[in-house]
């Protein structure tokens, strides 16, 4: 995981045209992320939205996942590890300036191959830039030299001493700024004009650092040690631009402009950066400020600028690395700061939210008090600190309450309750026992609340009290049903039941006025956890508990019972502080690790992190408030963000996947010329292993800063899997003991609002067979087999044949047995003493009574005769020679072949009236005692009797 570092830095600007955000949120990347040097000189973008970053020892390329780090020593090109900038061409090419000469990158080497003249390096490369005819302008050490990539020259164009920069200026022309003045010259690189202090109005050095032309048309240039220029060329003259108050000499020394799409400029220097306002004549600077983690950047010196696609300006630092921020608020997101300025908050984490009924936002924070706020304007109106004169008592405020008079209730840790009168602006002091002074249990007020008979009902770590108007005082309620309850939280539902959140393993109570009865909900009844922090009833009715580390639990009125979502479900985490329902009846929930949207229609979450605007991702107890206009408030541990959903954005940028990397057993293989990869892994299209290969893993990434890393990314390989797999934010994908064949591996992605990515990835992957499972083993193995069999065959063949005989000769027999006596006739016909005759008649009659009995069996037939099975068996095969079963079922058979006469009966139907359970095993035995199937039969046996009755007839 990256290091990063957030930072929040305090701009003001008084003019709406180029307005700041108030606080921009800072991260950074160094060598503890990857970099290969916190010194960065320069830094670009690709069309896949991939970073390059030059740096004093090492190039760098960061895909908003990884940090892959070229070096000197790596033989990939690169003349030196002292990268001094960075260009990217229309068509994508990316030239690399070093301290020995200019290098480009080839992509389908992932090496670099340098740019000569006369065949030699290029001097130190400062500056790269191409012009609108695509010709790229080199400035080095010893003057401009030209690369025309149609023709693949170099030329010398002007000799001149160290350059420090060129720009297009008025489309036709280039500005060069070396350490002998400003040059302007023509596309073919011509000297047209030079400008110097010799000739130039207000110019206070020769030796200049940089030029810049905004879209305004104004050019700017920074003079060494004299700082910011605005530089007008018709009447050659320079009007200096302060970039600090005291005009610091760290601010003089400037290194880099860029321009906001505000037409906002900011200004690297030694002392932060500065944003200039040009229509205003403002500059605001952001500095590093090591007393204040809060408000600093990573460091003091930043040497370059660059506003990405994304506007998301990143700073490359002198020792720090790069810093990054986004430019404008995208989301919708908005934040309240802790401070000491004008509508900053005077208070830091955030303990409760109340509107009363004025209008008038009341804010609550730990150890700091008390302040309001006009909702509409976000104007800090009042600040009540603690323990001041005629003002709160000492101790955190929790709650906050409005009672019928309009008086302000407070609820403190240990001091109690504080009442303010409006009118008067006197506090009153109400302890909730008056026995008890400074007391942590009942003296600790953590839920004031008024319900809709104006009736006030104090929480406390100690039960539960209600106000009396009358006596002034408060009462204990349900002290023996409730106990000695942590009350955190109370509210009421629309059917006017108190719902009381206990917070220390008590669960939930709910107070029915009508019935006078309280009802407890624990474990037993559905809740995933006994501690109950925050509550909402929904448009639908249905109430939600926010708890701590139990995710959220949801009461159905109707059913009495809960539902619980969590980190299972997307939940980032199982500690819920605030419930919120928007106007669009999504539900919002402040956690531990930012802010969560559940979609009620399709049942998913959308998390909000710092990447989408939130200030703080750690949010706060009791700190959650919808307002009229349907905007959402969630405190937090450094200050306040609110949203109105409605108007939230949604993160339209695309996400580019690239595969970053292809192992085989946790190894990267490396690029070879006739090895499994011959170029880079993400130019690749098909890879072909041996089978001990068939073990892989393939690294991939979706580019897209702004959605910090956070995507759905979703694979499957053809010929193993048949669907889409949905793997998270997981950016590694491992196969292991797959079967020799071809594959492709299909990738997709949706960024952090599922927005899908622009493409789709694929890789063939061929796994060969081993030489033992190669057709050719497998055409020895078959010989070795036949002659086996061949062999086995001869030794054999004689007893199976005699075997077989011998088989269908009883078979034979016993079929001719069954045919012939399982008519009963036949059977009676033989010749049988009286007593075999009579058992023999018995036997048949049972068998016949019950044909239609699924059950009939041995066991029945034993049973109706009363003797055992073993009998039964002996006296049948004596008598008849056949088994029970065998004579139950050719009776049944004889049955099926009368039946079959009756032509409005079907072989099913009769199937199951002679007792078989499935007419597909009826037909199975009929085949094999006559050699037909039951249709067969049939229709041939009727075709003889139809025969018969013409032949009688005629």
């Amino acid at each position: 995981m990256r290091t990063i570092t957030y930072i929040f830095v305090l701009l003001f600007c008084a003019v709406a045209a180029n307005a700041l955000e108030s606080h921009f949120v800072f991260k950074n990347l160094s060598n503890k992320d990857g970099l290969s040097h916190n010194s960065i000189r320069d830094i670009v973008q690709e069309e896949s939205g991939i970073l390059w970053i030059a740096t004093k020892q090492g190039l760098n390329k960061y895909d908003s996942y990884r940090i892959k780090c070229y070096y000197e020593e790596d033989s990939v090109g690169i003349p030196s590890n002292f990268t001094t900038c960075l260009y990217i061409t229309k068509s994508n090419r990316l030239f690399v300036g070093t301290k020995k000469g200019l290098t480009e990158y080839n992509r389908q080497l992932d090496n670099f191959s340098p740019v000569l003249f006369e065949g030699k390096a290029l001097p130190a490369v400062s500056t790269i830039i191409e012009t609108q005819s695509g010709s790229i302008f080199i400035g080095t050490q010893l003057g401009i030299y030209v690369y025309r990539p149609t023709q693949n020259t170099v030329q010398f164009a002007l000799p001149q001493n160290e350059i420090t920069s060129i720009i297009e200026y008025n489309d036709d022309k280039l500005l060069a700024t070396s350490f002998s003045g400003v040059h302007l010259l023509n596309q073919e690189g011509i000297l047209l004009e030079k400008y110097d202090t010799s000739n130039t109005k207000g110019l206070p050095t020769n030796t200049i650092n940089k030029a810049f032309a905004d879209k305004a048309g104004n050019c700017w240039i920074a003079a060494a040690n004299f700082g910011l220029l605005r530089f007008n060329l018709k009447q050659r003259e320079c009007e200096k631009i302060k970039l600090s108050k005291n005009d610091l000499w760290e601010t003089k020394t400037v290194h880099d402009i860029r321009e906001d799409l505000d037409g906002n400029l900011w200004i690297c220097s030694n002392k932060g950066v500065s944003v200039f306002m040009p229509a205003a004549k403002q500059c605001k600077n952001i500095r590093q400020a090591a007393n204040n983690p809060d408000k600093d950047l990573n460091t003091g010196a930043t040497y370059c600028l660059f506003r990405s696609k994304e506007d998301i300006m990143w700073m490359g630092t002198e020792f720090g690395g790069v810093d990054y921020t986004r430019l404008s608020n995208s989301k919708g997101i908005f934040n309240i700061y802790p401070g000491n300025e004008k509508n900053e908050l005077p208070l830091k984490t955030i303990f409760n939210l109340y509107k009363d009924s004025k209008g008038i936002l009341w804010i609550a924070a730990k150890d700091g008090g008390v302040c309001t706020m006009n909702p509409k304007t976000k104007e800090i109106l009042t600040f009540y600190p603690y323990g001041g004169k005629n003002s709160l008592s000492p101790g955190s405020v929790h709650t906050i309450s409005e009672d019928r008079d309009g008086n302000l209730w407070f609820g403190h840790y240990k001091s109690g309750i504080d009442i303010l009168n409006p009118t008067t602006g006197k506090f009153k002091r109400l302890s909730v026992s008056s026995e008890i002074n400074d007391s942590i249990t009942e003296n600790s007020v953590y839920s004031i609340f008024k319900d809709s008979q104006q009736q006030i009902w104090v929480g406390t770590r100690l039960g539960v009290y209600r106000y009396s108007y009358e006596k002034q005082i408060l009462e204990p309620f349900l002290t023996k049903e409730l106990g000695n309850a942590f009350i955190y939280k109370i509210f009421e539902d629309n059917t006017g039941k108190i719902w009381f959140c206990i917070r220390l393993g008590g669960g939930l109570a709910c107070y029915n006025a009508n019935t006078g009865t309280l009802k407890r909900y624990d474990l037993q009844d559905g809740l995933s956890t006994r501690k109950i922090i925050a509550s909402t009833e929904d448009s639908s009715g249905q109430i939600w508990f926010g708890t701590i580390d139990g995710g959220v639990n949801i009461f159905n009125p109707k059913t009495d019972s809960f539902n619980q979502l969590d980190m299972n479900d997307g939940l980032p985490n199982n500690t819920v502080y605030g419930i919120l329902e928007a106007n669009d009846g999504n539900i919002w929930l402040s956690t531990n690790q930012g802010i969560s949207k559940y979609n009620v229609q399709n049942g998913t979450f959308r998390n909000y992190n710092l990447d989408d605007g939130l200030a703080q991702i750690q949010f706060s107890y009791g700190s959650y408030l919808k307002d009229d206009d349907g905007t959402l408030y969630f405190g937090h541990i450094n200050g306040l963000s609110y949203f109105n959903p409605a108007e939230l954005s949604v993160n339209n940028i695309k996400p580019y996947l690239v595969f970053t990397d292809f192992k085989l057993a946790n190894e990267s293989v490396k690029l070879t010329k006739n090895g499994i990869l011959t170029r880079p892994i993400n130019q690749t299209e098909r890879i072909t292993l041996n089978y001990s290969q068939k073990a892989f893993t393939i690294d991939f990434a979706a580019v897209n800063h702004l959605s910090g890393g956070v995507n759905n990314f979703y694979y499957y390989l053809d010929g193993f899997e048949d669907s889409w797999m949905k793997v998270g934010n997981k950016t590694s994908a491992t196969y292991t003991n797959l079967k020799p064949g071809t594959y492709t591996f299909y990738l997709k992605a949706e960024n952090n609002d599922r927005v899908e990515s622009t493409n789709i990835k694929r890789l063939e992957i061929t796994i060969r067979a081993p030489f033992y499972l190669s057709i050719w083993a497998y055409l020895f193995y078959l010989s070795v087999l036949l002659a086996v069999v061949y062999y086995l065959y001869r030794k054999v063949t004689i007893y199976k044949e005699k075997a077989a005989l011998e088989r269908e000769r009883l078979e034979a027999e016993r079929l001719k047995a069954l045919n012939q006596l399982a008519d009963f006739g036949a059977i009676m016909e033989c010749n049988f003493q009286d007593n075999d005759k009579a058992f023999i008649e018995k036997v048949t009659t049972i068998i016949k009574e019950n044909i239609e009995s699924k059950t009939l069996n041995t066991d029945v037939l034993a049973k109706e005769l009363g003797i055992s099975k073993t009998l039964l068996y002996q006296k049948l095969k004596k008598l008849v020679n056949m088994s029970g079963s065998d004579l139950i079922q050719s009776i049944r058979l004889k049955r099926s072949i009368e039946l079959m006469a009756d032509t409005n009966r079907n072989i099913s139907d009769i199937a199951y009236e002679v007792g078989f359970s499935d007419p597909n095993y009826f037909g199975k035995v009929f085949n094999k005692l006559y050699k037909k199937s039951p249709s067969a039969f049939r229709k041939e046996m009727l075709a003889k009797a139809k025969h018969s009755e013409e032949k009688s007839g005629s």
